[in-house]
């Protein structure tokens, strides 16, 4: 169970420190200090963000052919899309490359506990330029593909 000194002292109000390191040392409760709490809280957002980030854009790659197919020839119907799709390029830019930034941030400050696991050591490796590169290479080329779609 981890619990941080925060939560402790909201419930505890003004104890003194030591003393409740000795009370959970003898619970054999694992305390967390807020540092580690919060990068292990920033790690998953970074994680659900990426995640989005991989749905979201798959469904926009996929989704504005589909659209176009279904509302036909129409003019002002591909003006539209050329405006949605060219919108929705820069924010998954934005997005996409601030995910990469702050997991790249995560990897080369690892909690404490686990510097020395594999775990850590693998995500200090990643190539992470690639995939700076890698993700508005993949943008372009869909906004691109979008665009020929809707001329």
């Amino acid at each position: 169970m981890l619990i941080s000194y925060k939560t402790v002292f909201a419930l505890f109000g003004k104890l003194h420190p030591a003393h409740l390191r000795a009370y959970f040392r003898q619970r054999k409760v694992k305390l967390v200090d807020v540092k580690n709490q919060y990068l292990s809280d920033v790690g998953n957002q970074t994680n659900a963000q990426f995640l989005t980030f991989i749905t979201l854009s798959s469904v926009w790659a996929l989704g504005i052919p589909l659209v176009h197919g279904v509302l036909g020839s129409n003019p002002n119907a591909g003006l539209g899309l050329t405006i949605v799709t060219s919108t929705l390029a820069v924010l998954f830019l934005i997005v996409g490359l601030t995910t990469i930034n702050r997991y790249r941030i995560l990897s080369l400050n690892p909690q404490p506990e686990a510097q020395d696991t594999v775990v850590a050591q693998t995500e200090r490796k990643q190539p992470f330029a690639f995939f700076l590169a890698f993700v508005p290479i993949v943008l372009v080329a869909t906004l691109t593909g979008h665009l020929l779609i809707l001329s």
